[in-house]
Formats: C-alpha cells, structure tokens, sequence
C-alpha cells in the first residue's frame, strides 16, 4: 500500500477536541482558533480572524521584543545608563538595554536584568578595615581593628594589617598606626671606632747637635715634621695597618734628615777657615822678623787657631832660631 500523506491544517485553524495549538502558535480565545505567533523584533498588527491568520509588524526604534509573542506593541528599551553605571548590554530591536554598576559601587535597585540605581561603596576610616567586602549588591563592611593590628588608610578593600615585630618599640602601635621600631645596632662582627681618651699634641721640633770635631762650623738644627703619635689603647684589627705606615714613614723621614745632617758637616769639614789662610804665610819670613812678628796679631792667631796649627808654628820658630847664629847680619850702609 501507499502512505498516507499528513494533512498539515492552515492558520488559522480550529483545534480538535482535547487537543493543544502548535509550536509558535497561540490559541485566539475570540476567534477559537490556533493563529501564528510574531518573531522577536515584530509584534502584531492585526489578529487573526476565522479566515485570516496574524499579522506582524517592526518594532520601532528604542523598542523590542525578545520572544516569540502576539503583543499589540513592542517593549520599551530602559533608560541610558547614568554616571556611575556601564552600558553591558546595548537596545536593539530584539533585546533590552542592560545596565550594570561600575568598580567601587554596588546596586540598590536591582531590575529583573541589570540595575536601576546605584551607590558608591562605603569606605573604612583608619583605625577600621573591611570586614565583610562589598558586592555588585550589597555594601561593605567596616569592623574596628583589633589589639595588635592597625589600618592608616580610608578605603573600601583594606582589611587591618598586624603590627611590625620589634626587638626594641620606639612607639607602640594602636589601631591606626604601626610600631615604631628604634634604630638596628651595629652586629657583632662590625668594629666600633675607638674612643680617644686623650688626643696627644703634636711633637715639638727637636734640635740635633752636630757631632764633635775640629770643625768650627756653626750648628745645624734640623725640625722633624710634626706628628701626633698614633693611639696604643682601643685599635682593631682593621685599623692596624694605618699606625705601621705612619711609623715607617717617620721612621724612614729620620733618617733621611739624618743623612742630610752628616752631608752638611762633611761639607763644613773640607772647607778651611780664611784665618789659616794668612797662618800659612808666617814660616817663610825671616827668622828675626818670626820672631820680632809676635805681636798681637800673632798671639791672636795662635790663641784662635787649632792644636794642630799651633804645633805646626813652635817647630818653624825652632828651626828658625837654630839657624839664627849662622847667618851673619847684612851690612851697613855708609
């Protein structure tokens, strides 16, 4: 046999007994009959009658419809969104404008989507933190901090932090302000600078006498540099390095001077003095003139001169005297 075709009845048409309309159908209580129904964006013109099925419309601008429906008119789109709102979801045609609360307030006034009014969130003073953290819906929260605990802000998400830990408390904390610790002492490891008890005064110079001789040169005094001898009591082993350069470096100064010293009185020693000069004349005079020459100027040579000077004049007035007798005087004139 041969299958028999559905018959599918036109809109409108009257349900059987018991039975219910279709998908995206409606039942038209005044005409009794089951009418199509309008998609979203549309809405109905004009009803269906016994011989004519729906008629739908576009919905107008700032106006909508969402589902499939037999409404006269479109819905109205909400209001735009204020200040301290968002826009999440734009008005068309086919669905509502959603506006929701932005960061840092919550909604007062729910609507069945999005939010008609909103409110900025409370903030928690210092000495207060959040308790309880605000919601697209509900406000915050402020609770007192607790003992050991502080909040020095005004805001809506802080919470109280505890006090920092002190091994010795400048000023204690309170519930809006932290500890104050006092400042951190040096470690063990580090060396203190030594406490000078008394600061020694610089060295006066000294005065070196030359050393004894012969020589007549005046005497030199030499200055040493002035230094402040280093302290013997409190030095670390870090700072045992600096007194050994400066005791070197006087040590190494001394002796410079020192040899300079010796030079000077070497040089003085070479040098003769003009008294001896004119001394060295008086052998080669006549032995009668040596001897009547002893005159003041003489004895004062001899008084100034050296040991060795003087010795050096008594054996040329003895070779003088031995050879006197032999000579026999020039003479006369007439």
């Amino acid at each position: 046999g041969y299958a028999v075709p559905v018959q599918v009845p036109s809109l409108p048409y009257a349900p059987g007994p018991g039975s219910t309309c279709r998908h995206r159908e409606y039942f038209n209580k005044r005409a009794q009959m089951c009418c199509s129904k309008c998609a979203p964006g549309f809405h109905v013109r004009s009803f269906c009658t016994n011989t004519s099925d729906t008629v739908c419309a576009r919905c107008e601008d700032s106006t909508y419809t969402q589902l499939w429906n037999w409404v006269p008119e479109c819905l109205s789109c909400n209001s735009r969104c204020s200040a301290d709102q968002v826009e999440t979801q734009a008005c068309t045609r086919e669905q509502n404008r959603i506006c929701t609360c932005k960061p840092g307030s919550y909604c007062t006034l729910p609507r069945q989507e999005g939010c008609r009014l909103c409110a900025t969130l409370s903030r928690c003073r210092p000495g207060f933190g959040v308790g309880k953290p605000g919601t697209d819906t509900s406000d915050v929260v402020c609770t007192p901090c607790a003992p050991g605990t502080f909040s020095n802000t005004t805001s809506s998400t802080d919470t109280c932090r505890p006090h920092q830990i002190c091994s010795s408390v400048a000023i204690p904390g309170n519930a809006s302000m932290d500890a104050v610790c006092t400042s951190v002492p040096p470690s063990p490891g580090m060396a203190t600078p030594p406490a000078s008890t008394s600061q020694p005064g610089p060295t006066r110079s000294q005065r070196t006498e030359p050393a004894p001789g012969p020589s007549t040169a005046p005497s030199t005094s030499v200055l040493l540099p002035m230094v402040p001898s280093p302290p013997t009591e409190g030095l670390s082993t870090g700072d045992i390095s600096l007194p050994i350069g400066l005791i070197v470096g006087v040590t190494a100064l001394g002796l410079l001077m020192i040899g300079l010293v010796n030079c000077v009185i070497v040089t003085q020693k070479k040098k003769r003095p003009f008294c001896l000069q004119g001394e060295a004349r008086v052998p080669h005079l006549p032995a009668d003139d040596a001897r009547g020459a002893q005159g003041p100027e003489q004895q004062h040579l001899l008084t100034t001169a050296p040991s060795s000077s003087s010795s050096s004049l008594e054996s040329s007035a003895s070779t003088a005297d031995r050879g006197a007798p032999a000579r026999t005087p020039p003479p006369a004139p007439s």
